[in-house]
Order: C-alpha cells, then sequence, then structure tokens
C-alpha cells in the first residue's frame, strides 16, 4: 500500500512537472525609444549658417541600439531625407538665405518600437549677415571644446572645465563659474590674430560686490583671460573687472606685445545688476589701430592696436589655471556666462 502510495505521488509530480514545462511564459514587451529631443539649432532659432550640423539627443527604456529618420525641408511637413541614420549628428549644407527649415526625427528600436519627435524649426541668415566663426551656447548641459587641452606656451595638460553648473542663460542654458578657480578652456585657433571680436553676456551674482570686496587682494576677477599673473606670450588677451570697494566696479582689458600692454580701462563707476545680463564685446583691428571694449553695443573704452593676437595659445573663461593661479591666487569672475561668439571682424556697435 506505501509503496503504491509513493508511485502515485511520484506520478503526480511527473505529470505536474510535464505541464508546469508547457505554460507559455508571458513574453517581454518591447518598449519604445523616447522622444527624440535636445535639437541643435533650438527650435525657432534665427540666423543659423547655411552650413549647419543638426544634433539631438535620444534614448532606448531597454537599451537597444536606435536607428533614425531624418525629415527635413523648406515647409512644414518635412520630407523623408535619410532614412536608418545610425548617429545623432547630421550636416546640412548650402541651405538658402533667410529661409526657414523644418525637420523632425523618428526614433527606431528595430523591434517594432517607433517614436516620432516634434516639428522643429529654424531660419537660416540673411545674405551679407556677419556670422562668429565659433560660438558657445551651453545648451544641453555641454561646452563647446574639447576634454582637456595642452599648453604650448605653459606645457600643463588640464581638464576642458572646472567648477561650473549649467543654469538658465540669456537664451536657453548658460553657465556658471562657482569659485574663484572655475573656468571653461578654449583653444584661439578661432582668433583672426589682426581683426576680430569675442562677444558674451554676463550676470554677475547677487553677492558679488561683498564677496570680492572682502579679499585681502585683487578686489575682482577675469571674466576672459590669457596669461593671468603669469609671464605673458606676445597676443595674450584679457577681459577683467576689478571693485572699489564701494559697490562699484570698473573694466579692464588689454593686449601684450612682448614688450608692454595696451590697456583699455574705464573708471570704478559701474554698479551691476545680478537681474541682468550684460552684453561684453571686445575688439581688435590693426586697420583701425586700435583695441575697443563695449558694454551693451556702448563704448566704454579704447586704446592703441600694438600687436597681433595669438591663435597658438589657450584662452579662458575665467582665470588661467596655469602654474596654480601663482603668485597671487584665483581671481575667476564668478557669475552666470552666455553666448561666446569670436568673429573674424572688429564689430560695430
Amino acid at each position: 500500500m506505501k509503496t503504491s502510495i509513493l508511485k502515485l505521488f511520484g506520478i503526480i509530480f511527473i505529470l505536474l512537472f510535464i505541464a508546469g514545462g508547457c505554460v507559455t511564459k508571458p513574453a517581454v514587451s518591447n518598449q519604445p525609444p523616447l522622444a527624440p529631443s535636445n535639437p541643435n539649432p533650438q527650435d525657432n532659432a534665427t540666423n543659423v549658417p547655411i552650413t549647419v550640423t543638426l544634433s539631438w539627443t535620444c534614448s532606448d527604456p531597454d537599451g537597444d541600439s536606435l536607428k533614425y529618420d531624418i525629415y527635413f525641408g523648406d515647409t512644414e511637413t518635412p520630407q523623408l531625407r535619410e532614412e536608418n541614420y545610425t548617429s545623432t549628428t547630421y550636416t546640412v549644407e548650402n541651405l538658402n538665405y533667410n529661409t526657414t527649415y523644418y525637420w523632425k526625427i523618428v526614433a527606431k528600436d528595430g523591434k517594432g518600437g517607433v517614436k516620432s519627435g516634434p516639428i522643429w524649426s529654424f531660419t537660416t541668415v540673411s545674405e551679407g549677415t556677419i556670422i562668429p566663426v565659433f560660438k558657445d551656447s551651453f545648451e544641453n548641459n555641454k561646452t563647446n571644446n574639447e576634454s582637456q587641452y595642452t599648453s604650448p606656451y605653459y606645457q600643463e595638460t588640464i581638464s576642458s572645465v572646472r567648477g561650473i553648473t549649467f543654469t538658465q542663460g540669456v537664451v536657453g542654458d548658460g553657465v556658471h563659474l562657482d569659485a574663484l578657480n572655475s573656468y571653461i578652456c578654449y583653444s584661439t585657433s578661432y582668433i583672426n590674430p589682426t581683426e576680430g571680436t569675442i562677444m558674451f553676456y554676463f550676470k554677475p551674482d547677487s553677492n558679488m560686490y561683498e564677496f570680492y570686496q572682502n579679499l585681502e587682494s585683487h578686489k575682482g576677477g577675469f571674466l576672459i583671460d590669457t596669461v593671468g599673473w603669469l609671464d605673458a606670450f606676445s597676443g595674450a588677451f584679457f577681459i577683467a573687472a576689478w571693485c572699489d570697494g564701494e559697490n562699484h566696479n570698473n573694466f579692464w582689458s588689454g593686449t601684450w606685445s612682448g614688450y608692454g600692454w595696451s590697456y583699455a580701462y574705464t573708471d570704478p563707476i559701474y554698479t551691476l545688476s545680478p537681474d541682468k545680463f550684460y552684453k561684453i564685446a571686445f575688439t581688435w583691428s590693426q586697420t583701425q589701430e586700435k583695441i575697443k571694449l563695449y558694454l551693451d553695443d556702448e563704448l566704454i573704452a579704447e586704446a592703441n592696436y600694438n600687436t597681433a593676437l595669438n591663435n597658438e595659445q589657450l584662452f579662458f573663461i575665467g582665470h588661467n589655471p596655469f602654474q596654480n593661479y601663482w603668485p597671487y591666487g584665483a581671481r575667476s569672475l564668478m557669475g552666470t556666462y552666455d553666448e561666446l561668439e569670436i568673429y573674424d571682424v572688429a564689430l560695430e556697435f
């Protein structure tokens, strides 16, 4: 009897095992990609060059590799231009001037998941418009530079950024220098040595005057810099602002010829509001024989042109960090920066 019961249990176990193996497990559902986002140029951007690299970001919840269909054209219903494209950058060339273009990205995961982004648009520049040879808008929490740089002059290799956070800019995203030793590094290769403009927007922190006036010395900081306190190479340049102890600041800029500085500077007559972005531009021109400094399109200082600017070294938003800021310490001008542009002509404002 006992043997029969054991046999019965054995048969039941085998039947349950077989039955369990025949149960179809539920299929894991495929999730579609997320919608493409963060377009560059930004949606509704203007003055876009007639050759431009489109870019976007996109990801898949399942980690699937994605391919993209690119729709592009000058009508509000853009036509398919590229299918099964694998990169998130795409260059379009020889566009028409002063024309609005529309584009859309459709992401595909290869497993039936498809997700379309919205239709974005931008308008190209008018013919004859002067456009920058370099621009950093800080959009999508990115800076337009390499990950690290080596200074040919100071023989040091550094990270391209230090101590920054992304925040609201004058247009879209901007970048904030968080500390005295914060900086963003760029190559000067975009610089036209004998004629050009560096332009950007700056918004001071609410405690700028209190903070810098309480420093023991050098009560201000560099907005744009190449050499800081160090030995200068020929063609070095800078823009700085220094406080007078009474909630005012001046603006100071200059170029180094190898024999001396040419300074364009103001008296400490400015009180900057933490609620406003200020447009700052520095120009140099061998033809005009002048370097000039502008604030909100107003000429505030000028000096004699004394040298071609160097285009083989590095420059910074903030203070040049080489040799550990010897001898006076770090002096970046903390605040929010946006829309850095370099032109190969000396603009008039």
